[in-house]
């Protein structure tokens, strides 16, 4: 209510023309009755050029009115306001105060010398003045004139459009604030988690010394089989190079006695093609292949399960295949064209059967499928967790923190990388094979060769180049047999044996004695011994390195674990995740539908169900705006919603009766124009300014005063005048509600 008010408006100032007005006694007279200074709700009926506009557009500019949105004030009242304050046109003085319901009153005030400031006086007199933004806070100004008002109607979606995006903007601290929350949850410090990491290190480091110690162990036996191994071959070796030297002296001896053949000189170009065939044959490193090929499938970690899938005609197999690389290199120097095809036919089926068996049996074990969906779901988180840090959607989805589905994946692709090795190692067996057999073919062809030049070198000879020719092979044979026993004397140095017992054909005995006795327990199976050593080796090494692993994971775990501090939210950890869920979806839908309301409050056309849906959400929050009545043909009629939908927009009743927008008469569609406008959820008060109702008949004007006797009721009204022209000259008259 109007507690005081007083201007001085001075038309054209210090001009012939000067005009001084001041309130109209009757404004004046009402403010200090009793019916006034009890009345928030004034409908004033005024001649025109009485002063009921100046006096709309002075409280409107006193309480800021031009700090509006737009869409807040008409553009012909903004021109209004700035007409007001055109010192070259007027000079004004204004003031009022109007009681608050809680209890103070507001005092606004504003003069041609450009002061304008709005205060708060309290019941003791002290005053306190307020900025723009804490009186918006508190108070909603409302200054229209009620243009078109069925179109402003359809415009209040941009109001909900703004609405929704308060709610969006003050929701965004809460959801900052939650996953703030749930982060240190998630880093809290564990006691639990922290005992079974330091159990599981302390576990697994006495696990490292017992295997540490059983590896050296095998690596003692290993080295001790492999010298008695290597002694013993070294022993053969020696022996048999000896009887080649003696037998290669012979030879040299019988040659003094033969006269060499007549054909010797024109045999020279046929020699020296024998002597590069069998170089290309050589060169062809057939054994070095064959070598390559069994250490693959002896050394590495299947190869125990290589034995036990092989039958015993794929062991023969093998053993014939590998034992002795430099048996198919002799056949290809003698031309055995049947023993060489025998050892293709060995390798071929040797791959195509006996080695594409065992991998279908070792692959079997392990799901290939499991294994490349594992991979391509990792591969999948990771992106994720790289792009999207902040979301919660993993945890709404599992109920599982998504560093520990990682360590999960991490556990399933391990186990069944197994196959990615298998794969790999039946390539490079099947790759090495097939290039065996290219060799072999191409080293028959140099042997085909070579035969027949042999061949015409032994036609018409006294026996004198045979001698040669064998002379010749045995020298290649004991140099092969330096080769040999260089190689078993420097692994067997490498293996711990002095150079000194090497030296003594007597140390080498004894030392073959002293351990024939300590490898007694091999019973004649050194070599398979061996073998099995050198795989358990393998897998010791292999389970060592994936335990170093685990325990500098750990390690790294039980640092980040000791880092945490405790959370005070974490016994409700699932509620507040349940609640971060359900706050993610509705801001998500918020922002869904919000996008459906253009800037300017126009709807974007959508056919889809979601559509209508919303729509009719819309349509009954602003029926419930306007009280879910209207006016139309001098009736209420209750309405369910308004539907937005529709190219021409409807009120819809609750018997589904539809009336259009541009079925209402002018003062129709202001009542229920200003009805919506006067939102009873608004928190703020009201003060209200309704220029030109003329066009509102006295039902349409009772709906609205009804709404503004609601908000006064429910403590949200701090003033409001109508005001209408009068057709008598020197009217000015107030109704108070």
């Amino acid at each position: 209510m109007i507690k005081f008010i007083d201007y001085k408006l001075i038309k054209q100032p210090n001009t012939i023309s000067e005009e001084t007005f001041t309130p109209n006694n009757n404004l004046v007279e009402f403010i200090n009755s009793r019916e006034g200074g009890n009345s928030r709700i004034l409908v004033i009926k005024a001649s025109n050029s009485s002063g009921k506009s100046f006096l709309l557009n002075s409280i409107a500019y006193a309480f800021k009115a031009l700090e509006l949105p737009d869409d807040e004030l008409s553009p012909s009242l903004r021109r209004s306001l700035n007409y007001l304050i055109d010192k070259e046109h007027q000079k004004i003085n204004f003031e009022i105060d109007i009681d608050d319901p809680d209890g103070f009153k507001i005092n606004g005030k504003f003069n041609y010398l450009d002061e304008n400031e709005i205060r708060i006086k309290d019941k003791k007199g002290g005053a306190e003045k307020i900025n723009s933004d804490e009186f918006s806070s508190r108070y909603k100004l409302l200054y229209d004139i009620p243009e078109k008002p069925l179109d402003r109607i359809y415009k209040l979606l941009k109001s909900i459009k703004e609405f929704n995006g308060e709610i969006l903007g003050n929701l965004n601290p809460l959801d900052i604030k939650i996953r703030d929350i749930l982060k240190s949850i998630k880093e809290e410090r564990d006691e639990v988690v922290i005992k079974k990491i330091q159990d599981r290190i302390n576990r697994d480091l006495e696990l490292k010394k017992t295997h540490e110690d059983k590896l050296d162990k095998l690596k003692e036996n290993l080295k001790d089989l492999e010298n008695y191994d290597n002694l013993i071959r070294l022993k053969k070796s020696t022996d048999s190079k000896a009887r080649k030297v003696i037998e290669f002296s012979n030879i040299e001896k019988e040659l003094k006695l033969l006269k060499p053949s007549s054909r010797s000189k024109k045999n020279t170009d046929n020699k020296n093609k024998i002597s590069a065939l069998k170089k290309e044959i050589r060169n062809l490193h057939i054994s070095s292949l064959l070598v390559y090929c069994k250490e693959e499938i002896i050394e590495n970690v299947y190869y125990e399960k290589f034995t036990n899938s092989f039958s015993k005609t794929d062991v023969n197999l093998f053993n014939y295949l590998f034992d002795n690389p430099e048996s198919i290199v002799d056949d290809l120097l003698v031309n055995d064209v049947e023993k060489i095809s025998k050892f293709i036919k060995g390798l071929e089926s040797f791959k195509n059967i006996s080695l594409d068996k065992v991998f279908k049996e070792l692959k079997s074990e392990y799901n290939e499928f499991d294994y490349k969906f594992i991979k391509e779901l990792k591969n999948a988180f990771t992106k994720y967790q790289d792009n999207c840090r902040q979301s919660q959607l993993i945890i709404g989805l599992f109920d599982k923190n998504p560093y520990l589905i990682m360590e999960k994946l991490d556990i399933y692709e391990n186990k069944l990388s197994i196959v990615d090795d298998l794969n790999k190692l039946q390539k490079e067996l099947n790759n090495a094979i097939s290039s065996l057999v290219g060799k072999i073919n191409k080293g028959l062809s140099f042997s085909k060769k070579l035969s027949r030049e042999i061949t015409k070198n032994k036609s018409g000879n006294n026996g004198y180049d045979k001698k040669i020719e064998r002379a010749n092979n045995i020298k290649e044979s004991i140099n092969r047999d330096k080769l040999e026993i260089d190689k078993l004397r420097n692994n067997l140095e490498i293996n711990g044996v002095k150079l000194s017992v090497l030296n003594d054909a007597n140390s080498i005995d004894e030392l073959c004695d002293n351990l024939y006795m300590k490898n007694n327990y091999c019973k004649g199976k050194e070599k398979e011994q061996i073998d099995e050593y050198k795989n358990e080796i393998k897998k010791s090494e292999l389970f060592l390195v994936t335990l170093d692993k685990a325990l500098l994971d750990d390690n790294v775990k039980l640092k980040v674990e000791n880092s945490k501090k405790s959370s005070k939210y974490a016994l409700n950890h699932r509620e507040i995740q349940i609640f971060s869920n359900k706050l993610s979806f509705f801001t998500r839908y918020m922002v869904q539908r919000n996008a459906l309301i253009s800037d300017n409050g126009e709807l974007k056309s959508d056919d889809s169900l979601e559509y209508k849906s919303y729509m009719k959400i819309i349509g009954e929050y602003v029926a419930s705006l306007m009280g879910n009545k209207i006016i139309y043909q001098d009736s209420n009629v209750d309405i369910a919603y308004i539907d937005y939908s529709s190219k021409t927009p409807y009120f819809v009743t609750q018997n589904d009766r539809r009336i259009a927008f541009s079925d209402f008469s002018g003062g129709q569609g202001s009542s229920n124009y200003l009805k919506a406008k006067l939102n009873i959820s608004e928190e703020r008060k009201f003060i209200v300014l309704i220029d030109e109702i003329a066009n509102m008949d006295n039902k349409s004007l009772e709906m609205v005063i009804d709404r503004l006797k609601e908000l006064n009721n429910n403590n949200k009204l701090l003033l409001a005048i109508l005001v209408e022209p009068a057709k008598e000259s020197n009217t000015f008259k107030i109704r108070s509600y």
